[in-house]
């Protein structure tokens, strides 16, 4: 049903699209994903000029689909990936687009201030997530390795900077309700989204990326290094 849904909706925007270009008539179609490939097609049928930015990378795709996703791709003047892993993924469904990609990093701004990590663990060992609350994320496994480290003996306490997508409710409340089956109250706080997350890096000892899927550049990995805090992250793509 999702995917019929989708079509429809593509076939739909194909005729507002298209008027879209003829009338303001671009140098050039920026498009931000390979999601939606929509956008090369009405820009190669106006004789415009495109360039897709990739942010995306899921090397356990099956490689059909990995492949139809980057077919659209032939059509776009130019390619920019935020990452070697997400150009590499790419390239291994359709070896011709290789010549075509350029990787630019994502810029990530750093604090104005960076504050000194602490000299002696004295007192508990604060560890920080930072991210979306999402399964994929994996925020339920930074739990399980406090609790791990409570039965070691390690006494650690865990904040969870971030929200959730709307939608997504569930996972929040299955979270708070590990936390409350594990009697991990004392140890676990939820934060919520900040838009400066600086301060509470600083407070931190340590920074977890516990990603269960591939990341194809990792944000918040590289802003806990900005922040002067080690950070421990996935084997996953882009980290």
């Amino acid at each position: 049903i999702g995917a019929l849904r989708l079509l429809a909706a593509t076939v739909r925007s194909v005729a507002p699209g298209l008027r879209l270009l003829r009338t303001c008539r671009p140098d050039l179609v920026y498009v931000s994903t390979a999601t939606v490939p929509l956008w090369l097609v009405l820009a190669r049928l106006t004789g415009r000029r495109s360039l897709c930015h990739l942010h995306e990378a899921e090397s356990g795709v099956p490689m059909p689909l990995r492949r139809a996703l980057a077919l659209p791709l032939l059509l776009s003047s130019s390619i920019v990936a935020n990452s070697e892993f997400s150009r590499d993924v790419f390239v291994s469904a359709l070896p011709r687009l290789r010549a075509r990609f350029r990787t630019v990093p994502n810029p990530v701004p750093g604090p104005s201030d960076v504050t000194d990590a602490r000299q002696e663990l004295t007192g508990p060992v604060r560890v920080l997530y930072v991210g979306r609350l999402s399964p994929r994320k994996g925020p339920q496994l930074a739990i399980a390795a406090v609790n791990e480290l409570r039965e070691r003996g390690v006494d650690a306490r865990l904040q969870l900077l971030g929200s959730v997508f709307p939608g997504y409710e569930w996972f929040e409340n299955e979270l708070r309700s590990i936390v409350a089956r594990d009697r991990l109250a004392d140890r676990v706080t939820f934060l919520g989204f900040r838009a400066d997350p600086w301060p509470v890096i600083a407070d931190a000892d340590v920074v977890v990326v516990p990603s269960l899927a591939d990341e194809p550049f990792g944000n918040s990995a590289v802003e806990s290094v900005l922040g002067a805090r080690p950070v421990i992250v996935s084997d996953a793509g882009g980290l």
